[in-house]
């Protein structure tokens, strides 16, 4: 059977932006560990996984070689797993991602098959939402990929380093109703800044000014305070200009370190799990980003008569007594 050239190029360019897309999730997956969810690092990873969906349901849809077909649709997701090393969970999760992708495979062409007319976006919801789960699933294995080898990246996965801002207002509040005196601690305050403002309140309620201290006698309480603290915490080197987040962040991952020991090593995959169920949710917007875009390459396909509509007779399986 000879293959259409249409054929052809939208397979090659499923399979493209299909390994493209996981690519670019491969990159961007290291500054979701780190905590660096700054809106521009994920902007082409999107728009690639709504191209990526886009092209491997309109490949189902449209390409009628059998053969050319599942070859599509396994490369475009399983050419993801050459970014990873072989191992155990690669295998398992190279697996759960053929199955995936080769039911939606069916619930699609099942849906073009008996649909009495053409519904895009009936057709596009009965397999789609498996292709965003396989996705999910892919990356969950990045993440995993990522944090196994890394002590403190295997920690950091429980803490995110966002969430050391969150906690420092949280602490703010409380130690002002503590101390009975102003504290306004920002996360981007420094160690010193906030040093600082300790020490103000504490000479206030002796009747002394913070100005009416030398300025040599100042930095040496400066740096006997911040030597306090980092004793008491265990944190290496505190100059003071470090962020008081970050300061934070270190100690609650050395606690964190200490207090999961020997469990050290399960923590990568109970973190991959918990991302994949984090991800698949963060897929739903993207899930109706695709369709919206899919609908809209479908009418410039049609216009620029890529895509023609035809009638054809289908056969109905009925059962009869």
């Amino acid at each position: 059977m000879t293959i259409s050239y249409k054929h052809l190029v939208l397979s090659i360019l499923a399979i493209a932006f299909g390994f493209l897309s996981f690519w670019s999730w491969q990159g961007v997956t290291g500054f979701i560990v780190e905590g660096s969810l700054h809106i521009s690092n994920f902007i082409w990873p999107i728009i690639s996984l709504i191209l990526a969906a886009s092209l491997f349901a309109f490949s189902i849809i449209f390409v009628k070689t059998q053969w050319l077909v599942y070859l599509t649709v396994l490369a475009s997701t399983a050419s993801a797993f050459f970014l990873l090393e072989a191992g155990a969970t690669t295998v398992w999760a190279l697996l759960a991602t053929v199955f995936l992708v080769l039911l939606s495979l069916h619930h699609i062409k099942h849906e073009v098959e008996l649909s009495r007319g053409f519904s895009l976006s009936k057709t596009l919801k009965s397999g789609l939402p498996l292709y965003f789960t396989a996705a999910s699933v892919i990356i969950s294995v990045f993440y995993f990929d990522i944090t196994k080898n890394d002590g403190e990246k295997m920690v950091s996965a429980l803490f995110p380093k966002p969430a050391a801002g969150l906690v420092v207002k949280l602490l703010s509040g409380q130690l002002e109703s503590l101390l009975g005196f102003p504290l306004k601690i920002k996360a981007d305050s420094t160690v010193d800044e906030v040093i600082m403002q300790l020490l103000r309140g504490q000479l206030q309620e002796q009747d002394i000014s913070l100005e009416s201290i030398p300025k040599k006698e100042l930095e040496n309480l400066l740096i006997l305070q911040r030597k306090e603290i980092a004793k008491k915490y265990n944190i290496q080197a505190l100059s003071g200009k470090e962020k008081v987040s970050d300061a934070l962040y270190e100690v609650i991952i050395g606690q964190l370190t200490s207090l999961v020991g020997p469990y050290k090593e399960y923590i990568p995959l109970v973190s991959a799990f918990a991302f994949f169920f984090a991800f698949k949710t963060f897929t739903l917007p993207i899930y109706y980003l695709s369709l919206l875009f899919s609908f809209v390459l479908l009418k410039l396909a049609i216009l620029g008569k890529i895509i023609k509509r035809e009638k054809v007779q289908i056969q109905v399986e009925r059962l009869s007594l």
